[in-house]
């Protein structure tokens, strides 16, 4: 009898490890590819996003448990990046998405969640058009001040006041 708990812990033990070096593994995964680096690199770049979560910024585990947000088919990919700043804690939502698997990858929008806030702050240039950005100042409500668009030609935000939920 003695023997078969030996057993069964050294098994739960062995299970245990074993998932959690494949949460990890699969966590190292995401990290590592290129949109999610380009969508964490975005909001370092982004004011607005710093100053509501109070630096430092610390990017959490995704949870890989919700499909609906967190998921990759390999041509199109979703993320939802929980952060923790010192005054707050937000999640930064990801889109990107790539022609074909030689292709890279291409951030296609992001978007910044707090608990009662809710606002895109990014458009890929390349996939929008000035009839997009048009539209979506139309959806604007009317108690936010402007649509503008600042940055880099490689890094232009989408500034939105943001919408209550």
């Amino acid at each position: 009898m003695r023997s078969l708990k030996k057993v069964a812990i050294a098994g739960a033990v062995i299970a245990l490890g074993g998932a959690g070096y494949f949460q990890f593994r699969i966590q190292d995964n995401f990290r590592r590819q290129p949109f999610y680096a380009e969508s964490v690199r975005l909001l370092h770049g982004y004011p607005p996003a710093l100053k509501m979560l109070g630096e430092p910024i610390v990017v959490k585990n995704l949870d890989l448990g919700n499909t609906e947000k967190t998921w990759c088919d390999g041509l199109n990919a979703r993320l939802a990046i929980p952060l923790k700043g010192s005054l707050t804690k937000a999640t930064l939502h990801s889109w990107a998405s790539r022609a074909s698997v030689k292709d890279h990858w291409a951030v296609d929008r992001l978007d910044f969640e707090t608990s009662n806030k809710n606002w895109t702050f990014y458009i890929n240039p390349k996939k929008r058009g000035l009839q997009e950005l048009s539209s979506l100042s139309s959806e604007i409500p009317s108690d936010t001040d402007s649509v503008a668009e600042k940055g880099t030609s490689d890094q232009q935000f989408l500034y939105l006041n943001s919408t209550a939920k």
